[in-house]
């Protein structure tokens, strides 16, 4: 179990070496502090996704700051998603659950936490694939940028590693925005984060991994 707020939230025991476990740690506390920043500027969301909700910590948190709103916890891990229920039932929250890799379309807001580590494992909360761990959360702003609604937001927190001084992924995050004509808000929240990966093989070109809060609002 783990606190947030007034939340109990029931998360995989340590060490979290299955390929499904479930996560909750410092990026959680990042992630949903990130969203409730954001969360009070936005008006009409009727439609909240949580897209990647691991234990649903994020989506419960929004859910409770936007009254009326219909919320689902998506996830490709079976696992993630009977401890989201769990977590949902407990703090009063009515979610629905999608156990998929997709984004629903016409959404109001997705909120996202993707894994963004390269890891030899391959375990689904914490590898991220190409572009130094960069490739599911470009993935999922490319899909965002089809499935939500006009003026629809995307809130997303992920790591970022840069190389001389550049990141590639906010590179191509910028890019996508452009060619939607979208506007894109890239707010760096911890400048070094997970130190120790830069020792790893996949890492030997980078020189930091920072944590961003990434707003995303599509053109209406």
């Amino acid at each position: 179990m783990a606190s947030l707020g007034d939340d109990l939230l029931v998360h995989s025991g340590f060490p979290t070496n299955d390929r499904d476990a479930v996560f909750f740690g410092p990026d959680s506390y990042r992630f949903v502090n990130f969203v409730k920043r954001e969360v009070p500027s936005l008006s009409n969301v009727r439609s909240i996704v949580d897209m990647g909700a691991g234990n649903g910590a994020g989506g419960i948190a929004v859910a409770r700051l936007l009254d009326g709103a219909r919320i689902t916890l998506v996830d490709v891990n079976a696992v993630a998603l009977a401890m989201a229920a769990t977590n949902a039932a407990a703090a009063g929250v009515d979610a629905n659950l999608l156990e998929a890799d997709c984004i629903p379309d016409n959404v109001d807001l997705v909120m996202a936490n993707p894994p963004y580590i390269v890891d030899d494992k391959r375990r689904q909360y914490r590898h991220g694939g190409e572009m130094f761990g960069g490739a599911v959360a470009l993935g999922w702003v490319r899909q965002a940028l089809e499935k939500l609604s006009p003026a629809g937001v995307m809130l997303l927190y992920t790591g970022v590693a840069f190389v001389d001084g550049r990141s590639p992924l906010l590179a191509e995050i910028a890019q996508e925005c452009r060619a939607a004509r979208a506007d894109v808000t890239l707010t760096e929240l911890d400048p070094d984060v997970f130190g120790e990966e830069l020792t790893k093989e996949p890492y030997r070109e980078v020189e930091r991994i920072a944590a961003f809060g990434i707003k995303i609002i599509r053109s209406a």
